[in-house]
């Protein structure tokens, strides 16, 4: 064999043993938490009902880089990290499925995985609740000065940054102009740069930064408007976790949402006017 041949052939050994796939290290450890207040093992549930874990993740021979929950196999939360191990809350919901299995998985950067499985059975019957409409409900972006734009699903409030930072656990919703994302709801907990709400009520001094998240939808405006109880919000978030940001409205777009404190919603974009100094107005459904 030739000098160059045995070149290349040295070359193509190094490279496969590069990529070869760790097979030999620990897998990371994932376990549920057991506690009088949290759910560690099969169980059941009503509709709407909330359900509580506590998950406690060790790393292996390597970091945990994958985090996901999945709920009867769809990803409802996905996380990527570099971690020797973490310990959370998680708190999800009943949904109206008669079983669903709940799957909490990590993983290594070899694809070393652990889980945990947890199944829960629907208790009682499927029922639905209530829900109430808001009209022309009008935000001003952050450097709109004659109209607030934070918002509260409690009493249909409007805020101003001002009157938001005296209020920060009422505040589900935020609308602002940001170039890339154009016009955007959001809430306080998204990952919102530090030049848009400035000044000592900025976002940067808040204690509590309440998350709200979305997900779009395609709905039709007489679904919108005839929606007379909560099986069409529940339904259009489904089970997968949404965005932290309704980013790009215009008129005519749909979202469902889900807050903190689990009230489903969905708004729709009746107009959008001007960019930092312009206004957002919607209509909006939710859970009464």
């Amino acid at each position: 064999m030739g000098l160059l041949a045995t070149a290349i052939c040295v070359m193509l050994l190094l490279i496969a043993a590069g990529c070869k796939k760790e097979t030999t290290g620990t897998p990371p450890l994932l376990e549920l938490v057991q506690g009088a207040t949290v759910i560690s093992g099969d169980t059941s549930a009503g509709q709407g009902d909330s359900l509580c874990f506590r998950v406690r993740v060790v790393s292996g021979s390597d970091p945990v880089v994958l985090y996901k929950i999945f709920i009867n196999g769809e990803s409802y939360k996905d996380s990527t990290m570099s971690s020797p191990g973490f310990e959370l809350t998680e708190h999800l919901l009943k949904g109206a499925d008669t079983l669903e299995e709940i799957r909490f998985m990590v993983r290594d950067r070899y694809s070393r995985e652990a889980s945990v499985i947890v199944k829960v059975t629907l208790e009682g019957e499927v029922t639905w609740g209530p829900v109430v409409h808001y009209s022309g409900i009008m935000l001003g972006a952050q450097n709109q000065a004659a109209q607030g734009g934070f918002y509260s699903l409690q009493g249909n409030q409007v805020f101003t940054l001002a009157q938001a930072f005296g209020q920060q656990q009422l505040i589900d919703l935020l609308y602002y102009y940001e170039a890339g994302d154009e016009n955007t709801i959001a809430s306080p907990g998204a990952n919102i740069s530090s030049s848009i709400f400035t000044g000592p009520n900025g976002l940067d001094n808040w204690t509590l930064k309440r998350t709200t998240r979305f997900r779009t939808i395609s709905l039709s405006a007489g679904d919108f408007s005839g929606c007379t109880n909560d099986s069409l919000l529940i339904n259009s978030y489904g089970t997968s976790e949404g965005n932290r940001k309704a980013k790009n409205l215009t008129a005519g777009n749909y979202y469902s949402f889900l807050t903190q404190d689990q009230r489903y919603g969905i708004f729709r974009v009746v107009s959008v006017t001007g960019t930092d100094a312009g206004t957002i107005v919607i209509d909006l459904v939710t859970q009464q």
